[in-house]
């Protein structure tokens, strides 16, 4: 008897671990279908640029689904294009911790450190994510040149000029589409006074987007450096007609007015760039040079002055100082 009724307890036992494991298996594809309802209306959210929301969809997914790496990447996503880029962070650790071997990955937090000024941090992502990049990927794959552009903009953010243009360069070669990469070889082509290869480049940049102010500024600026007066001013017209608001533009181009000996014009257009940008040292130092011409060594300590409290590049400070020092001994 007692036999008998172990036999039937064990019997109700197994019927009920039976039910139980049919109850959970049947609410998984419900469970699945949930999740990539979330995903999907969170993919919706953002292609229509409603972040806050696509942010609540993606995270109801990761509560139904907390170890799928690609949810935490998809927020991540919507954190950084909202601009809380410590959050997207965040959930791009819990994709590589789920994920290991997700380069995309590396590669966004790479850019993300770049954004928050952690040049360290930014290296060592884009170089993981080039690893994967070299051993995944065909020569023309479209994400490699991105690896390499992010990994240029990483060495040039902490003034590995030389290293950057090697990746700027690599970047290019795959997708000579990429305006952002000839324009920042040509900043760097700018700092190491070879104008001739900026202005190629900046060529290019302009063939591919022409009202893209920015280059013009640095094209007026490389004919400037060159003594090429004319074509400098033409470039910076256009600059400051695409983009009235681009401080630099009128900074160089009041260089150039000063190089011409047409001082009220050149004061005029520094006046504007400080304006513009109350923070410009440089333009300070040429208004302050300005005055030095128009005969007011005062008004031009005080300038020079202010270029000095708000340099902080060890040359222009230099020049200043300079300046300030041979106008006292005079």
């Amino acid at each position: 008897m007692q036999i008998r009724s172990r036999i039937i307890f064990l019997l109700c036992v197994v019927l009920l671990l039976i039910q139980s494991v049919s109850g959970c298996t049947s609410n998984q594809p419900e469970k699945a279908e949930q999740t990539n309802n979330n995903i999907n209306t969170g993919d919706y959210y953002v292609d229509q640029g409603q972040l806050d929301t696509a942010i609540v969809e993606y995270s109801k997914a990761i509560a139904l689904n907390p170890t799928e790496a690609d949810i935490y990447y998809k927020r991540s996503d919507a954190y950084h294009r909202n601009g809380q880029l410590e959050l997207a962070i965040e959930d791009l650790n819990k994709t590589i911790k789920l994920a290991p071997e997700m380069p995309e990955a590396y590669r966004d937090r790479g850019l993300l450190y770049c954004l928050l000024d952690q040049p360290d941090l930014a290296i060592l992502d884009m170089n993981i994510a080039m690893d994967f990049s070299w051993n995944m990927a065909r020569d023309m794959d479209p994400d490699k040149a991105t690896a390499y552009y992010k990994m240029g903009l990483a060495y040039y953010n902490i003034g590995r000029n030389l290293v950057a243009l090697a990746f700027f360069s690599k970047s290019m070669k795959l997708q000579p589409e990429n305006v952002d990469a000839f324009i920042k070889r040509a900043q760097i082509y700018i700092v190491n006074s070879r104008f001739e290869q900026a202005i190629q480049d900046l060529n290019k940049a302009i063939k591919t987007s022409p009202e893209l102010a920015v280059a013009y500024n640095l094209r007026g600026n490389a004919h400037l450096n060159m003594g090429e007066m004319d074509l400098a001013i033409s470039d910076l017209k256009k600059a400051i007609e695409l983009d009235p608001s681009l401080s630099e533009a009128y900074c160089n181009r009041g260089w150039v007015y000063f190089n011409n000996e047409e001082y009220e014009a050149s004061v005029t257009d520094l006046d504007t760039a400080i304006k513009l940008d109350p923070e410009s040292a440089k333009s300070y130092l040429y208004r302050g040079q300005v005055y030095i011409a128009l005969g007011k060594p005062a008004t031009a300590i005080k300038d020079f002055q202010t270029t000095i409290n708000l340099s902080n590049d060890d040359k222009i400070t230099f020049e200043a100082e300079q300046w300030i020092e041979g106008i006292e001994h005079k």
